[in-house]
């Protein structure tokens, strides 16, 4: 009830949970401290005491104090709803669970769409995570195969494989299924070109008894229309979601996403843009609403109204099936040609007799 009060006690458990070294030195240090308590769910306990106010002068200065308070709980505000990326809380406490595969107009609703439209029976989820959009693809009766460094949630991938997507090679051919997710993957990879690259020139799957799996890649659109506002003002902040993740390595415009995928030997077959997720910090019908005309606004203009493209591709015959290819026909000719003189000699043979 008192936000203001010069007696506070912190329990060292406390301090050692919260960065309070680098919060400010003036008087909001209280206020900032405070939040980063509400930040990690610290408990407070709050007991009167007398007091006695004596002959001596403030040193605070009203407005200014009044304006730190503003800022501070702004900030505080705009990094719980993934706007910003304040260093006072930063990872101090899990992040929300992603629940965008049930919102409308959002990438992965739009991925889980093309899954309930081609049906693929077998799906490689690359990045899976904690296995929401995993699970959504199992309960329409695919299996599913995960791949990330951290296992996911019990029930939802038929198999997982443990791997640093930056470091180790993919552990699964991606031939070997009929789909592929790459889902806020690529803009978190130092090199995305390499890595996809690799996913096609390692493949030993047999290109000629088996069709390319679908690939659907989800990134974001760095040249949305927020991101570019905030630049007009000289601003370019890192939040802990959303387009500037502060994980993010890589990012992409429609046509710089499309000339990658392209040099990379990808057909891409067609491109959705996103809506912005408002129902993950608005919830009700003023998040669906504004949701609805986001969509909307990314379909007549989705370079600059897109939050994401969602980009439906496949992968052209990499090196090593490519050499497989080469292999087979060097040595199926000389058994085919074999077999048309032997064809053409008995068919000479039979018309003779019939003569």
């Amino acid at each position: 009830s008192e936000y203001h009060t010069g007696y506070r006690a912190f329990s060292t458990a406390f301090l050692q949970r919260v960065p309070f070294e680098i919060n400010t030195n003036d008087f909001h240090f209280d206020t900032e401290i405070l939040y980063q308590a509400f930040h990690v769910g610290a408990r407070i306990e709050e007991f009167p005491i007398p007091t006695h106010y004596g002959d001596e002068i403030s040193r605070v200065s009203g407005l200014r104090y009044a304006k730190d308070i503003v800022a501070t709980t702004l900030q505080f505000r705009l990094h719980q709803v993934g706007m910003l990326c304040d260093l006072k809380y930063k990872r101090l406490t899990a992040l929300p669970a992603d629940e965008s595969q049930y919102m409308a107009y959002t990438s992965r609703q739009l991925a889980l769409r093309e899954v309930e439209l081609l049906k693929p029976q077998t799906l490689l989820h690359i990045g899976c995570g904690p296995g929401f959009v995993a699970r959504a693809c199992r309960n329409l009766g695919v299996e599913v195969t995960g791949i990330d460094l951290v296992p996911p949630l019990p029930q939802c991938v038929d198999h997982f494989r443990r791997s640093d997507l930056e470091v180790d090679p993919t552990p699964q051919d991606v031939f070997s299924f009929d789909m592929v997710l790459l889902l806020d993957v690529i803009e978190r990879l130092a090199e995305p070109e390499s890595f996809l690259l690799e996913l096609r020139n390692r493949s030993q799957v047999d290109d000629q008894r088996l069709r390319s799996p679908t690939f659907i890649i989800a990134t974001p659109n760095i040249a949305f229309l927020g991101v570019r506002l905030n630049l007009l003002f000289g601003r370019f902040t890192y939040a802990e979601r959303g387009i500037l993740d502060i994980t993010h390595k890589r990012l992409f415009t429609r046509k710089s996403l499309l000339a990658m995928l392209g040099q990379c030997g990808y057909e891409v077959q067609r491109v959705h843009a996103s809506a912005v997720p408002f129902q993950a910090v608005m919830r009700g019908w003023i998040g669906g609403t504004l949701g609805s005309l986001s969509a909307m606004a990314a379909r007549f203009m989705p370079t600059l109204f897109a939050f994401q493209f969602v980009v439906v591709c496949r992968p052209r015959a990499g090196v090593m099936q490519i050499i497989q290819r080469s292999e087979r026909r060097r040595l199926l000719t000389p058994m085919l040609k074999a077999v048309v003189t032997r064809r053409t000699g008995e068919q000479q043979a039979v018309a003779e007799t019939t003569v």
